[in-house]
């Protein structure tokens, strides 16, 4: 081993770029977070072999005074942070004053500024640490030209991907930037061809106008915007219906306080939220920007700041777990005479939303029959369809669209007309067709019910017959030691009888028949992982689904008119109506303007 020694300006600056400056989007990053942060209103990205040749960021930013041009160049200058009570609460997305100097030792770069009367050209090459600096005509503003990157570190530009690949990297990250910033002009060129063109949005119709170019109109189409806020927090942007899902996560945007970041408590929360409306091994998409107090997270725990850590992160992913999970709960049938309508009329009586009961709905017959059923211990009244036929009473005259007498709203789902297959019932509303998969719906409105009573009721432990004994690792131990009282509330109950092995006593009653040891084991691994788990709660939910699915009526079973309308009433009022437990839709609707251009009528 030899001796230990001082690295040289020029090798230190090379090692840090390794971190900094890994391939050439990292470069655009950098330089347009810098941009940003000089208050610029507009940036132009020029780009050619995608960024191995030339990388030119410019914009109208601030400038930087002539006399602090080669001081910028120097690693570690910054005019952002002085202190330590800055870095504990920044505010700009650059802070470490590593990004120019790390990219002229790779590179061969000029930059231009101008701050006020005059601007100033400053020229460095990777080789070389002296830095030239002369007048040179340009407006106010910066421009930064990266030419040749990596070209001194041959090792480095060896593990450069295709131009097309690079290219697509780097266009990623000026939409994601775009994303953060709506206010600010976006320009891309890709070998002297502008292919993406930005401007700032100054209303919100604007900002979707950007949405669909960066996600795409599917995306917004399907789009549900939020907006919840509390004492120190606040979460707003757009999440995707459960109809709108993705084979990847590739159309996840997260920010904090502007920032984008990769964040696994918020994953997590964001996942949580979807469990039960989204198909197996789909994902979300979203544009997520989350706002707290910069004293509460610490943006400086990654070389790239795409990594975040919270103060809290148990109150992060209550608060946005609960603002996701209402914003779905809250969209349920997605139809603008439903939505925009406040009391539904059905058969003729003005019915509240949110406030109906069965009996209110068909108060001579009962559709419905309230079916005790036995949750853990605990009682439940769950809503089931009775398999005897009904009919409307006597006052309840309007059983299809040709009784009503234009006056009388139409149910948003519309009245029944047939049944196809015992499976799917046919229903006419205002605008069209209507089909719904009567057990999916079903096990939706009975999945609904049983949360509701398993929520109000509360959890109820049960003693194991045998306690159960379970093997972890002293780290496992520690933790399960740390959470005991959290998991008691819960219906968990376990002691610790060794360094390495706990012993559980009680769990809670609606899982009794359970793997109690796997069980324990899942939830430590959650919270290593994600700071939290939420595996009880999952566990009962699965449960409750699995009971609702066996005890909503079945296909190939007939139905009456008066039970198919029942049905579609109970939908009306039951949220998250549109997908079942498994994700799968539970209705479509087909307007009569497609199904008359389909038959070519009025042509």
């Amino acid at each position: 081993m030899g001796k230990i020694r001082v690295l040289s300006t020029q090798l230190a600056n090379q090692i840090a770029a390794g971190e900094v400056v890994d391939r050439p989007f990292s470069v655009v990053k950098e330089l347009v977070e810098n941009s940003l942060d000089a208050g610029a209103t507009h940036i132009h990205v020029e780009v050619k072999k995608g960024g191995m040749n030339l990388l030119k960021v410019r914009d109208d930013g601030a400038g930087i005074p002539s006399d602090e041009i080669i001081l910028a160049l120097n690693r570690h200058s910054t005019s952002k942070v002085y202190d330590l009570e800055d870095l504990n609460s920044i505010r700009t997305l650059g802070f470490r004053g590593e990004a120019l100097s790390s990219i002229a030792s790779v590179s061969q770069l000029t930059l231009i500024s101008r701050h006020s009367e005059s601007a100033w050209l400053a020229k460095s090459e990777g080789c070389d640490t002296n830095v030239s600096l002369r007048p040179a005509a340009h407006p106010k503003g910066t421009t930064v030209e990266v030419r040749e990157l990596f070209y001194n570190t041959p090792a480095r530009r060896k593990f450069l991907r295709s131009e097309a690949t690079e290219y697509n990297n780097i266009s990623s990250c000026i939409k994601r930037l775009a994303l953060s910033r709506f206010d600010v002009k976006f320009a891309l060129t890709n070998n002297d061809r502008l292919r993406l063109n930005l401007d700032a949005a100054s209303c919100y119709l604007n900002e979707l106008e950007r949405l669909r170019v960066i996600c795409g109109n599917t995306f917004v189409d399907n789009a549900i915007y939020l907006d919840n806020q509390s004492a120190k927090l606040r979460v707003k942007g757009w999440i995707s219906s459960p109809t709108f899902s993705r084979g990847q996560p590739d159309l996840q945007y997260l920010y904090v306080n502007g920032r984008y970041v990769k964040d696994k408590t918020i994953s997590y929360a964001i996942r949580q939220a979807y469990q039960d409306v989204l198909y197996k091994g789909r994902h979300p998409a979203f544009v997520l920007y989350l706002e707290t107090d910069l004293k509460d997270v610490d943006v400086n725990v990654h070389p790239t700041k795409h990594e975040v850590r919270f103060r809290d992160s148990k109150i992060i992913h209550r608060f946005v777990y609960t603002a996701i999970n209402s914003a779905i709960a809250k969209e349920y049938l997605k139809n603008d005479n439903f939505r925009d309508t406040e009391v539904n009329h059905v058969s003729g009586h003005q019915l509240k939303k949110g406030n109906m009961s069965t009996g209110e709905m068909f108060p001579s017959h009962r559709f419905f029959q309230r079916a005790d059923r036995n949750i853990g211990g605990q009682k439940s009244e769950i809503v089931a369809l009775k398999s005897g036929s009904a009919e409307f009473s006597n006052d309840q005259k309007i059983s299809n669209i040709a009784d009503t007498d234009g006056c009388e709203p139409i149910p948003p789902l519309g009245f029944a007309v047939a049944q196809l297959r015992y499976a799917y019932i046919l229903a006419e509303n205002s605008t069209g067709l209507v089909v719904v998969d009567s057990h999916a719906a079903h096990e939706r409105i009975i999945y609904e019910e049983l949360k509701r009573t398993y929520e109000e009721q509360g959890l109820v432990s049960q003693p194991l017959l045998v306690p159960q004994g379970v093997l972890v690792s002293e780290t496992e131990a520690d933790l399960g030691e740390r959470l005991k009282e959290e998991l008691k509330k819960l219906g968990l109950i376990f002691d610790r009888t060794s360094s390495e092995s706990l012993l559980v006593r009680e769990i809670p009653a609606i899982l009794r028949g359970s793997d109690t040891e796997q069980l324990l084991r899942d939830i430590l691994a959650d919270v290593i992982q994600n700071d939290i788990s939420n595996r009880i709660s999952s566990e009962i939910h699965l449960i409750l689904a699995t009971m609702a699915c066996h005890g909503s009526v079945r296909a190939n079973r007939k139905l009456t008119l008066s039970e198919m309308n029942a049905l579609l009433r109970q939908m009306e009022e039951t949220e998250r109506i549109n997908q079942c437990n498994h994700g799968r839709p539970t209705w479509t609707e087909f307007p009569i303007e497609d199904i008359d251009k389909y038959f070519m009528r009025g042509r």
